[in-house]
């Protein structure tokens, strides 16, 4: 709930439910406000969000992933449409998309002869550790960070100059690990990490449509 309106949902909502005997909430968590640019949302000023609008230009996981990463959840925090489209193309586009976009690519040469599980690590406790503070911001930063070293490591393997079994034996853990990012995205971009999760889990894996299309 934002933050105005938390007298009345710790204290009189709270009070009503103590009247009627009911289970009263464990936690209450309030939100800030969210400012355009520098500035307060105002109808004269014509700053006014349509959340529509961004859902158009940016998909659904994709608006979630900006507003949740721009600032700590709870604080105030400024939204710079400005920026969206950097951050979008640095972090969606030219990272998880592009991501499963290579490694897909490469298994298009091997034929995987068992459903591959997701790896273990310690990014999914990292990720809890990161939600029971209500710091989703940290959580996507840490998966971000698991993106990043995966991409890393197939640039310094030089797995496209493999083939045969070789090849497979180089690509069958980044599978697991990319899967293993699909599944502790799925709080934060659930479309995206069935999509992840579907591409990988079939025997015979192909690149698909990009996931996050690069924007102009």
């Amino acid at each position: 709930m934002a933050k105005d309106i938390l007298w009345f949902h710790a204290l009189i909502w709270e009070a009503l439910l103590l009247a009627l005997d009911k289970e009263l909430p464990k936690v209450i968590f309030a939100h800030g406000f969210f400012s355009i640019d520098g500035q307060k949302m105002s109808k004269s000023l014509g700053n006014i969000i349509d959340p529509l609008e961004l859902v158009n230009s940016y998909g659904v996981d994709g608006i979630r992933y900006l507003l949740l990463t721009s600032f700590a959840f709870g604080n105030d925090g400024d939204v710079s449409l400005l920026k969206f489209n950097e951050k979008y193309n640095a972090d969606l586009a030219n990272g998880i998309g592009n991501l499963v976009s290579r490694i897909a690519r490469l298994c298009e040469n091997i034929t995987i002869s068992s459903i591959i599980k997701s790896s273990n690590s310690n990014l999914a406790s990292d990720v809890e550790v990161f939600m029971k503070s209500y710091r989703p911001d940290e959580a996507l930063k840490r998966i971000q960070t698991e993106i990043t070293l995966l991409d890393r490591k197939i640039h310094e393997d030089h797995s496209w100059t493999m083939s045969g079994e070789g090849l497979k034996r180089c690509l069958i853990p980044y599978v697991q690990k990319i899967l293993e990012i699909a599944n502790n995205l799925e709080p934060f971009l659930p479309d995206t990490a069935t999509q992840i999760n579907e591409i990988f889990s079939r025997l015979k894996i192909s690149k698909p449509p990009s996931l996050f299309p690069r924007k102009k």
